[in-house]
């Protein structure tokens, strides 16, 4: 079970020098194990890749949906909608994670608090981002994961959740 004390899994560092959002996200020993390479285009879209560049999910968000919206898809089919159930004007978010065959997880928390923003399976901790605070040449942001849960799929929906973070929305609008 995950706790809130764990050290982070994984590190998600903003590349210094690149066009979009491209992100580099190591394990706890600093090696590069997943990339994000990050588009703005008319709709914010990333794909999520392996060491070898394999493309493990491709998150595109989806335009005129009332809540801010990301469809997760891995060899294209849809696993997973991330839906953001809080206004962007708030700074403890809400989310809630539709996964394929039903299964519904949710999100909340605030980049802005030490906890940060908890995914959870029911009653259990999945999953949570943090944010590093003060970072003036990079965005960095820690993720955990359980051991059970699909790692890349969690890694996925950390992304959606930075990307409808309140703060990162006045960057889109």
């Amino acid at each position: 079970m995950l706790t809130d004390e764990d050290a982070a899994d994984f590190t998600v560092r903003r590349k210094l020098v690149s066009i979009g959002r491209d992100y580099n996200i190591e394990d706890k020993n600093g090696n590069v194990v997943f990339r994000v390479d990050g588009k703005v285009r008319f709709a914010r879209t990333f794909t999520i890749t392996d060491r070898e560049r394999n493309v493990l999910l491709s998150i595109r968000e989806k335009l005129l949906s009332i809540d801010a919206l990301f469809v997760i898809k891995r060899d294209d089919r849809n696993i997973a909608l991330v839906r953001r159930r809080s206004y962007r004007d708030q700074a403890n978010v809400r989310f809630e994670i539709e996964l394929h065959g039903g299964i519904t997880m949710k999100a909340s928390g605030s980049f802005f608090d030490t906890g940060g923003i908890r995914i959870m399976r029911g009653e259990a901790i999945a999953g949570v981002v943090k944010k590093k605070e003060y970072t003036a040449i990079s965005e960095i942001y820690f993720v955990n994961t359980d051991p059970g849960e699909d790692q890349s799929l969690l890694l996925g929906i950390a992304m959606c959740i930075v990307e409808m973070s309140p703060a990162r929305d006045e960057d889109h609008n």
